[in-house]
């Protein structure tokens, strides 16, 4: 059961991956061609992803063929974001009657792009999805097959060298995934909220205050909820948006938590904001580390996991003795006290606001 859920999604990702190697490749040929825009704005927008609400919306004229053609599609693929800054810097860069570049299929000439879909992206991400599915299938599936033919035999002290070189890939990519873990989801954040320290102060006006509703995924859709502070400010002349409230605000399961931050700034109130000089687009509502932070603890604890399989010469075996060892005395209540403590400290965390 486990490995057709295992292939079942390595076919999910193969299979977007060529959807988008479609879109992009059928738009390689379409020719570019002088257009107008005629409207430019930003919309907030739940509907069937309220995780990504904020949407750029475009219309523009262009001539094809001797015929005069209004497009509505900035890429495509219509995706919104929760980043209301990446959506506003679009609405600057195609103002209302500004003159662009658009792209339009000859074939229908009615279907065009403001921007072409990413062909090399595309490529990237399917070719990962085929790589990785590989790897699954080698390392994984065809391992555990093998299992399931297999009569039972009695244990031996050792494990035998297939499961040991089993045990180091899994402790390899257990090591790998956590430090990629840690370092994009938390590590990233936590150097630019260092950074912000040396930001310019600047006053900003509220626009709306809200919370966003993520889920954790399509499989388990466990609500957590984001603040969705939206606030613009002037910087060197320009007007900008951001809704970036902390760079270490992670998803609560409480909302009252982030609805306590969403009561500080009413939609309508003056703050300050902090602004990156280098790149005003870029701005954040607090500097303070969110309690989220705490959830690092995650991917370090897989990381030592990875590392245990990998150093030592026999996981099972050495961890049961390790087991047997602490089965009483400090070393167990030292270790369990330290769990207690880090589960404590991550289920406080999502009732603390950001």
């Amino acid at each position: 059961m486990r490995v057709l859920v295992v292939m079942s999604l390595a076919a999910l990702m193969i299979l977007i991956g060529f959807d988008f190697y479609h879109q992009a490749r059928r738009q390689r040929d379409w020719p570019a061609v002088g257009c107008k825009v005629l409207m430019s704005t930003v919309d907030r927008v739940g509907g069937s992803n309220p995780d990504r609400p904020y949407h750029f919306r475009a219309t523009y004229q262009f001539t094809a063929n001797g015929r005069s053609h209004v497009g509505q599609a900035y890429s495509g693929h219509d995706y919104g974001t929760n980043d209301a800054a990446e959506m506003y810097a679009l609405a600057r860069k195609y103002p209302v009657g500004a003159t662009a570049v658009c792209y339009f299929n000859p074939i229908e000439p009615a279907e065009s792009v403001l921007v072409k879909d990413d062909a090399q992206g595309a490529l990237i991400f399917l070719t990962s999805a085929m790589v990785g599915a590989v790897c699954l299938f080698c390392f994984y599936c065809i391992p555990q097959l093998r299992a399931m033919r297999k009569a039972p035999r009695r244990r031996s002290v050792t494990a035998p060298p297939s499961n040991l070189r089993i045990a180091r890939w899994a402790g390899l990519t257990i090591l790998v995934l956590g430090g990629l873990c840690a370092a994009s989801l938390f590590g990233l954040p936590i150097a630019h909220n260092f950074q912000v320290r040396r930001w310019h102060r600047v006053p900003c006006i509220i626009e709306s205050s809200n919370v966003i509703r993520e889920e954790l995924s399509n499989e388990l859709p466990v609500p957590t909820w984001r603040t969705d502070i939206l606030y613009r400010y002037p910087f060197a002349g320009v007007e900008y948006h951001s809704n970036q409230f902390s760079f270490t605000e992670t998803g609560t399961l409480y909302a009252p938590a982030r609805l306590a931050a969403v009561a500080r700034f009413p939609a309508g109130s003056t703050a300050v904001c902090f602004v990156n000089p280098a790149d005003p687009s870029q701005a954040v509502l607090t500097r303070h580390f969110s309690p989220g932070v705490i959830y690092v603890l995650w991917p370090l604890v897989m990381m030592l996991l990875g590392a245990f399989a990998l150093v030592t010469p026999d996981p099972d075996q050495d961890f049961k003795n390790l087991m047997r060892r602490c089965r009483c005395g400090f070393p167990l209540i030292l270790t369990s006290a330290a769990l207690l403590l880090i589960v404590v400290a991550m289920v406080a965390a999502n009732f603390l606001p950001p």
